[in-house]
């Protein structure tokens, strides 16, 4: 599955395409025929993915928008620019939580917020979703800074992080 905007491609990725991209070594470009890079995977985000949404997925093929993530290709270089997905599947309010990371050399270009409205609009379209939820580090102002310009609100602040909505 792919979704567009107007400067990426956001695709996501089948079990074995997320294992590929784990893998490092420029497996995943390869299979997908696109430039090497020099992609840093989040140390964070390599564990809960590896441990809770791979594995979720493993058992749950037909979820897979909720278990695997998009990854985030630059149309003009076919770069990798980031990941977005979700935190698992809806609960029984309709409500789902993402999260996403943005590669350095991309940072600051306003690719995350294209990526997460593309993304929260897709979400929003499934009969089962029906709120998205976000939660950041009070101290990550770049990641608030993508929420708010795709229309999030706050809804709870603690000493360390900020939870946001959008509905």
């Amino acid at each position: 599955m792919k979704l567009q905007t107007s400067r990426l491609t956001l695709q996501l990725l089948t079990l074995e395409q997320a294992e590929l991209y784990f893998l490092g070594n420029n497996f995943l470009e390869q299979n997908l025929h696109l430039p090497n890079a020099e992609r840093i995977i989040d140390p964070h985000f390599k564990e809960v993915a590896e441990n809770i949404f791979l594995a979720n997925l493993r058992k749950d093929r037909d979820n897979i928008v909720f278990y695997s993530f998009f990854i985030l290709i630059e149309n003009l270089s076919r770069q990798i620019v980031g990941e977005i997905g979700c935190h698992g599947k809806p609960n029984e309010n309709g409500e789902v939580e993402i999260g996403y990371s943005t590669q350095t050399y991309f940072q600051n270009k306003g690719f995350m917020t294209e990526a997460v409205g593309c993304f929260v609009n897709f979400l929003l379209s499934l009969d089962n979703v029906t709120v998205v939820i976000a939660e950041t580090e009070k101290s990550n102002q770049p990641s608030q800074k993508v929420l708010t310009k795709n229309n999030f609100f706050l809804i709870k602040e603690t000493e360390e992080n900020c939870f946001w909505k959008l509905n």
